[in-house]
């Protein structure tokens, strides 16, 4: 179905119906949504309403001709589209500028009895739209929490409150859940709760804040040890791994992130031979952050590198790594995929490894970021050098001097690792 758009001003508003096929229902169906626009920023809301791909028409995002309810369906579907509408005229008419949130609640009337998994899956959409993959899995992963501890999927923001949230911290302490894990639960639903709130999906009206009462400090977030001592690395960087195995390649990513100011694991797979110039730097953003990093490769990464050049070939849009294909892993859902399967075998094969040579402390790909700071820091590396080596987003002072280190300071610190 065409876009309804409308121009406020040098802005554009439109409404679209899509079927929305990342998620599957437990019928096999996916919800049929509506999907809001405007200055760039995208809203999912759900029409009630579900369809399966045989019965649905992509070009004409409608159902096909021989939907068993299709008069019934494209009626709400034509309701919906023009509710919207009409306010987007109404506020045209009267010259308002408004948020796509104050569209959507005055469409929708909200109130504090929203529905959790309605909003949470429509705000999923938008970050998966957005392409920020980590979050919308994050919030997915507390919705299915919730519902495992509460099967109802009619829960509304009013029934979580302080007793709901102590009850669902005994579900969780039953099942043996970490500290840290329950921590990541909570917050992400604290997150949650706070966007529904600022887009006045959730009314401030009579409504009780369960985070002013339940506090997430409580939990044990000490974790043990994760930096190794520079002896620890010594014997990883020198055990004995066959050439061209899966155990090689773990090896190496974990080594490549150690020595290169602790790399992520995904700056590390997203990496491509473009990144890197024919004088050894080494040129990237941060994908969590946007941080640029530009590293002068030592002589252990070049040997990395040299290896992984023959096998990916001399294009310089390859991933460096065997971690991506540009060829097999195109959307964000794929990629995504790809990343948490490798990362898994890196962190098995790397305990592996630890336990072979009697490391106490269980290696993952984290360690070698944690470590590297923790090593040179040891020698005596200011603080504020490792910050901006790191690209720490939180460290706000120390990020306003990475412009003044010259990349040889970080290249001569970096001789220290070993």
């Amino acid at each position: 179905m065409e876009n309804n758009q409308l121009n406020i001003g040098n802005r554009t508003a439109s409404v679209k119906v899509v079927l929305f096929t990342s998620k599957v229902l437990a019928t096999g169906e996916h919800p049929i949504m509506i999907r809001i626009t405007k200055n760039s920023i995208r809203r999912y809301i759900s029409i009630g309403l579900s369809c399966s791909l045989k019965f649905w028409d992509k070009a004409k995002e409608l159902p096909r001709v021989n939907h068993p309810k299709r008069s019934e369906t494209i009626s709400l579907i034509n309701r919906f589209e023009k509710e919207f509408t009409d306010k987007i005229q109404e506020y045209q008419f009267q010259l308002k500028e408004y948020t796509i949130e104050q569209l959507v609640d005055s469409v929708l009337k909200k109130t504090k009895s929203a529905n959790v998994e309605e909003y949470i899956d429509a705000l999923v959409a938008t970050l998966r739209d957005e392409k920020r993959m980590g979050t919308a899995k994050s919030n997915n992963d507390c919705k299915l929490m919730l519902f495992k501890f509460h099967p109802d999927r009619k829960l509304t923001f009013r029934e979580i409150d302080y007793v709901f949230l102590t009850k669902w911290e005994s579900f969780m302490r039953k099942k043996n859940f970490k500290e840290t894990s329950m921590a990541v639960y909570f917050r992400t639903l604290r997150s949650i709760i706070n966007k529904a709130i600022n887009e006045d999906v959730i009314s401030k009206t009579n409504y009780t804040y369960p985070f002013d009462s339940f506090k997430i400090s409580k939990f044990d977030l000490k974790t043990k040890k994760r930096a190794l001592t520079k002896e620890e690395m010594l014997k990883i960087y020198n055990y004995p791994v066959k050439e061209g195995s899966k155990m090689s390649d773990c090896h190496k990513i974990f080594m490549f992130s150690y020595f290169n100011q602790g790399m992520n694991y995904i700056d590390i797979a997203n990496l491509r031979w473009s990144n890197i110039s024919k004088s050894g730097i080494m040129e990237y953003s941060r994908q969590k952050t946007g941080c640029r990093f530009a590293i002068q490769l030592g002589e252990q990464s070049l040997e990395i590198l040299e290896g992984y050049r023959k096998l990916s070939g001399f294009d310089a849009n390859n991933y460096v790594f065997p971690i991506l294909d540009k060829s097999i892993h195109i959307s964000p859902t794929q990629i995504q995929n790809r990343l948490l399967k490798v990362i898994k075998q890196v962190n098995i094969n790397m305990k592996i490894i630890g336990k072979e040579l009697e490391i106490e402390t269980p290696i993952t790909t984290y360690v070698a970021r944690h470590t590297y700071a923790t090593v040179l820091k040891r020698s005596g590396v200011s603080t504020s050098i490792i910050s901006n080596a790191l690209g720490h987003e939180s460290e706000s002072i120390t990020q306003t001097y990475l412009d003044d280190f010259d990349s040889q300071v970080f290249f001569e610190a970096n001789k220290l690792l070993l």
